[in-house]
């Protein structure tokens, strides 16, 4: 028997050609473990009847493995489970929070190297067959007579980032994955509309700042130079025509998701036309109490005719009406649940409609799951929940497995250098402290802070003010490890320390207690070795924010790096210490959730057992699922502690 480690888990497959064959050729052929499951199950009897047919199935196999290679590595292989380890969590669990080090060791032996810097994922946990599954629009020239007719262009979600671009990494990302959920549940292409270079509020057209490949000249260029005093610099000028700008120029946005649809309606709508749509679904309101300014949403969609002549439907957000119009309109249609009772739950089994009917009464909520790449069983086991946080968790399992979060060739070639500079050694396994401080804690933060300090004696009455931006950092790591084993006379953990406030931090632990060796040691039990990234130039902070700091782009950019590796190192940890006040939080918190395989399959090996006449009764494998639902969590979470504040973030992308 071979052991391989699979995502969260530890899984043994048989190293006979059938397990082989089955489980990784043929899953990853047709995406789906039921293919695998009937093809594999039949292989025996083929074999015997014709040598031919053998032979055949030998050369798929071969051929598959060769798009393997050449495409990336789906681990969705074919296993069986059985109720009893549906019902051990517990030990699932422990196998979610398995040591990991940043490089994907299993990946390592077969996928392309840059896949370790362009995904929040492990590349070995992503399922790569999504866009071959899902369908996508095949374009037609503009000049050509023939009208494209498979309508998945009709109906489009246009997303417009400019509007949201003065926030931070976080806020962005999470912005982005927020469209690509109410575009997936309303069965909509999303399309990204960028502001092009000539509007861009920012020098050399994007707010993540200009890499060498957008400047004309490359390194040769005058922004790339360091100019001295009184020195007049010297080199190329001007930008590549054509380079991505805004949010595309930092990642890439997916074929599932746009269906490779183009900008609509080209011909009678330009960029400012899409943003004059946009703008003007925002009502200006005022209270009339209190003389408070805000605004409410009236969002319309756009009818126009695309180049081909075809209706076109366009729903046009920005992030902010994105956030309202899910408040308002959709968040509670999302979680909605047709639940059944007892008696028809009977009258079903009776009549053996169990599985069909369920499907049908929750019919939006199973396609959606399709839409995000779940396979058969996987949206059947997220139509059947009725817990709002087990399903925004399943739909942040999902979203994370699919790669929606891919960075730009660039960026992951600069990110890489960057992290390289950074001391973390990336062979090892690692832990991760991410610290908010400054006006997130004085501001959105407020009350979770006041709470924390007054839980230790602080506020009114008490003779101690209250800090206001501050949570301390020894705090944090004693979330992270009081209930781990003492480690002072072993190996030190090593924790990568992610903040806003470096400085400061670092102040806070030259206070604290270091052994012979310079780690750091707390209460006597556990030893620290604290490592930080780069430090930045004249104490500026290491990532973007509102006013960006710098105006030149390039060291803008330089600063867009520095998040970035933050985020990678932060998302890839095996136990990652934050909280959710923070768009950093929730957003690392995405790529930390894994679908729980063994609940679900064995959920599917019931539903399987009911259609088989003869081997159990249909009221019988009803009561076997219910259990195996309620043993564990449909989602599991990899190492992750709260620091302080709420223990769940809520939705997915706020």
């Amino acid at each position: 028997r071979r052991q391989y480690k699979r995502g969260d888990y530890d899984s043994d497959i048989n190293g006979d050609c059938s397990a082989v064959s089955s489980s990784s050729s043929l899953s990853f052929l047709g995406g789906h473990r039921g293919l695998s499951s009937r093809v594999g199950g039949g292989r025996s009897s083929l074999v015997k009847k014709n040598s031919f047919v053998y032979g055949l199935f030998i050369l798929c196999g071969i051929m598959s493995y060769t798009v393997f290679f050449m495409d990336g590595w789906n681990y969705h292989h074919h296993y069986s489970y059985d109720l009893a380890a549906a019902a051990t969590s517990s030990d699932q669990q422990s196998n979610a929070n398995r040591q990991l080090s940043f490089l994907d060791s299993i990946w390592s032996d077969y996928g392309k190297e840059s896949f370790h810097f362009e995904y929040l994922l492990p590349p070995s946990e992503l399922d790569l067959t999504v866009s071959r599954r899902l369908p996508i629009h095949t374009p037609v020239p503009p000049d050509d007579h023939v009208t494209p007719d498979d309508g998945l262009c009709d109906d489009v979600l246009l997303f417009l980032p400019d509007s949201f671009s003065r926030n931070g990494h976080g806020s962005q990302l999470n912005s982005y994955i927020l469209a690509a959920e109410v575009a997936t549940y309303l069965n909509k292409a999303m399309v990204v509309h960028d502001a092009p270079q000539w509007v861009q509020k920012y020098k050399g057209g994007s707010q993540f700042g200009c890499p060498k490949d957008s400047l004309v000249g490359g390194e040769n260029h005058v922004m790339m130079r360091e100019q001295k005093e009184g020195e007049k610099l010297k080199g190329s000028r001007g930008w590549v025509p054509n380079f991505p700008t805004g949010l595309e120029r930092l990642i890439q946005h997916p074929d599932w998701l746009s269906r490779k649809c183009s900008i609509p309606c080209q011909d009678d709508f330009k960029y400012w036309d899409w943003e004059n749509s946009r703008s003007k679904q925002q009502i200006p309101i005022e209270d009339p109490e209190t003389g408070k300014k805000d605004w409410t949403l009236d969002l319309q969609e756009v009818k126009c005719k695309s180049s081909h002549g075809r209706d076109t439907n366009v729903l046009v957000v920005g992030g902010y009406e994105l956030r309202k119009y899910f408040d308002q309109e959709i968040k509670e249609k999302m979680v909605h649940r047709v639940p059944s009772s007892p008696i028809d739950d009977a009258i079903e089994s009776a009549n053996g409609q169990d599985d069909q009917d369920d499907k049908n009464d929750n019919q939006d909520a199973y396609d959606w799951a399709v839409r995000l790449g779940a396979s058969s069983t996987e949206a059947k086991a997220f139509a059947d929940l009725d817990q709002e946080e087990d399903i925004w968790d399943f739909v942040s399992a999902l979203m994370a497995r699919s790669g929606i979060i891919r960075f730009q060739p660039w960026i992951a070639r600069d990110v890489e250098a960057f992290i390289k500079k950074a001391g973390l050694p990336l062979n090892v396994d690692y832990d991760s402290i991410h610290v908010r401080r400054g006006d997130k804690l004085e501001q959105e933060s407020k009350r979770e802070v006041n709470n924390f300090w007054r839980s230790r004696g602080y506020g009114k009455g008490t003779g101690r003010k209250i800090p206001r931006n501050y949570i301390p950092f020894s705090h944090y790591v004693g979330q992270g490890y009081h209930k781990k084993p003492c480690n002072a006379d072993s190996e030190a953990h090593l924790v990568y320390v992610a903040t806003d406030d470096p400085r400061v931090i670092k102040q806070e632990l030259t206070g604290m207690k270091k052994d012979d060796l310079g780690f750091t040691v707390m209460n006597k039990c556990h030893k620290f070795s604290f490592v930080f990234g780069p430090p930045t130039k004249d104490d500026v902070p290491s990532h973007l924010n509102s006013e960006g700091g710098h105006r030149n782009c390039v060291d803008r950019y330089k600063r867009n790096l520095a998040g970035i590796a933050d985020l990678l190192i932060l998302a890839k940890s095996s136990l990652f210490v934050g909280e959710f006040n923070s768009n950093w939080g929730r957003l690392v918190r995405v790529f930390r959730m894994r679908l729980n395989d063994d609940l679900i399959a064995a959920n599917g090996e019931v539903e399987d057992a009911d259609s088989d006449e003869g081997e159990q009764p249909a009221a019988e494998g009803e009561k076997r699922r219910r259990a195996a639902r309620t043993v564990a969590h449909p989602v599991l979470t990899k190492g992750l502690k709260v620091a302080w504040g709420k223990t769940h973030p809520g939705p997915l992308g706020l």
